[in-house]
């Protein structure tokens, strides 16, 4: 993944409408709909925290541009259950907006969708929430952003990365290993590289990942192109870069499935 920082710029202009009035309905539906033009590439970092008694997991995202993180969205963890359930939300006004905090939304923000894995946590299904499409006119869509995120488990406590697959936009409800639907995109985990001397597993993230952790990966197309990269740089802090044909709803998402390995 190529970084042109004076494309971001330009992301960072585009993106202005948005920043202002994160849940007016053109805006919102940037969230799905848009991925990033001109193969610019979106930076952002997420913060993880815990809260409460039963320390409740909280995943705060901010887009990184101008040299200022701008907190956008939190993904909170729900507290009971055999699948893991995570629900987003974002504020309507971005402007001095905190990450959210409790259980309770209130009137300032919006759910925006849910991110839910089966009882093994090796597949992973993230859709558009309800109240949102409630939200939207008629004339905005976003009910084609769904994402399917599958792991292959390593056996006997093999050290080797685990394998991801993501699947995007529809149909999506019965995915199988035949995709010879054009409506389907495809991407895979690439495979970093065995460093004999150093006995681990080396990968080019551009400087952007700076500890070593199962969770760092790079998501490529079937063309070999990296379209998304995730990685950890403090004990509770990761940043996630992506670009076409990802939304930002489908980058958050499958990286979020990265603390549940």
């Amino acid at each position: 993944m190529n970084y042109d920082f004076a494309v971001m710029t330009t992301v960072d202009r585009d993106l202005h409408a948005f920043l202002k009035n994160p849940t007016e309905d053109k805006n919102v539906t940037l969230l799905f709909s848009s991925p990033p033009e001109n193969q610019s590439v979106y930076m952002c970092l997420i913060k993880r925290r815990f809260e409460g008694f039963l320390k409740t997991e909280y995943y705060d995202l901010y887009l990184q541009v101008g040299g200022t993180n701008t907190y956008l969205l939190t993904a909170r963890r729900k507290e009971w259950g055999i699948h893991t359930t995570l629900l987003l939300s974002i504020p309507h006004d971005l402007h001095n907006a905190q990450p959210l905090h409790g259980r309770r939304l209130g009137v300032d923000r919006l759910p925006i969708g849910m991110l839910r894995s089966n009882a093994f946590n090796t597949s992973y299904y993230a859709f558009v929430d309800d109240a949102l499409v409630r939200y939207l006119s008629e004339e905005q869509s976003v009910v084609d952003n769904e994402v399917v995120i599958q792991y292959k488990l390593n056996l006997f406590g093999s050290w080797k990365p685990f394998q991801m697959r993501v699947y995007t936009s529809q149909p999506l409800l019965s995915v199988s290993d035949s995709f010879k639907d054009s409506s389907i995109a495809v991407f895979q985990s690439r495979q970093p590289l065995w460093d004999p001397f150093l006995r681990t597993y080396n990968m080019d993230f551009k400087s952007r990942v700076t500890i070593p952790s199962i969770k760092n990966f790079q998501l490529e197309s079937a063309e070999g192109e990296v379209v998304m990269q995730f990685g950890r740089v403090g004990k509770d802090v990761f940043t996630m870069d992506f670009k076409s044909p990802l939304t930002l709803f489908q980058a958050f998402c499958i990286a979020l499935t990265r603390f549940y390995l």
